[in-house]
């Protein structure tokens, strides 16, 4: 298997990329391109001494018919694909690029950002779906490519064109700019609500570990009996915790300061 994982790979891409080039869903794939199904039969534990090259042929040729459900063989030759490794990366850096900037159109086009392009790094979810379903590992993808399969998905919205261009959509430069702009101000006032911490209407910024600002306001809040559902007639004091009536007493240790076991009082 070690020997001949890539050609093996490439048989099953060539098995499959009709498949691939009609968009549709390959669920099945990153388990297939694996090849670990491919096991020695148990029956041979108790009836071969040794597999000779023919035999473990015939079997991976069974199992590659049984795994695509087909009864002829796996093509053993087709057209020129890029290595899994190089085509793959591209498809990476492609989606990297490109996500992003595909939810800015799908917002300023005024539809609802589907599933996949809501998370605040939309690259990684584009790329986990498309992972799933076995198109990035046959031709590189172009921008439409990736709206392609996002639509195919169910991962672009209805009745917009499955294009990147904006004036497909009926948009213009400024568009663009003025829905990123107003996404990046999103962005940054929740980095900055997450890094803040709220004190009665006041907030600070913690980021940078200086609690100053944050301590001197606790101590007017809390001297003032101004903290929110807090009623004092002066400035509060802090006491010793009271035990609560009907709680178990604590253990107290033995008399003497020995090292042995506490002993709880009766």
């Amino acid at each position: 298997m070690d020997l001949h994982r890539k050609e093996l790979v490439n048989r099953l891409r060539w098995a499959v990329l009709e498949d691939f080039d009609a968009r549709r869903p390959m669920p099945d794939w990153p388990s297939v391109r694996a090849l670990d199904w491919i096991t020695a039969p148990e029956a041979w534990e108790y009836t071969v001494d040794t597999a000779d090259t023919g035999s473990l042929e015939a079997h991976v040729e069974e199992q590659l018919a049984l795994r695509l459900g087909r009864p002829l063989p796996s093509p053993r030759s087709g057209e020129r694909l890029p290595a899994p490794d190089q085509v793959r990366g591209a498809n990476l850096r492609t989606i990297t690029d490109l996500a992003a900037d595909l939810a800015v159109l799908v917002r300023a086009a005024g539809h609802p950002l589907p599933a996949a392009l809501t998370a605040a790094e939309p690259a990684e979810e584009v790329t986990a779906r498309l992972e799933a379903v076995g198109a990035l590992d046959f031709r590189p993808l172009s921008p439409t490519d990736v709206v392609g399969w996002l639509a195919a998905l169910g991962q672009w919205p209805d009745g917009m064109a499955v294009a990147t261009d904006p004036e497909r959509h009926g948009l213009s430069g400024a568009d663009l700019v003025r829905v990123r702009n107003a996404a990046e101000h999103e962005r940054r006032e929740r980095e900055r609500k997450r890094r803040s911490i709220s004190v009665v209407g006041r907030d600070f910024d913690v980021h940078s570990g200086d609690f100053t600002a944050l301590t001197r306001e606790l101590d007017r809040v809390l001297q003032s009996g101004s903290a929110p559902g807090v009623t004092a007639a002066g400035p509060l004091r802090f006491t010793d915790p009271r035990p609560r009536p009907g709680a178990p007493r604590p253990p107290v240790a033995p008399a003497g300061g020995g090292t042995g076991a506490a002993r709880t009082a009766g």
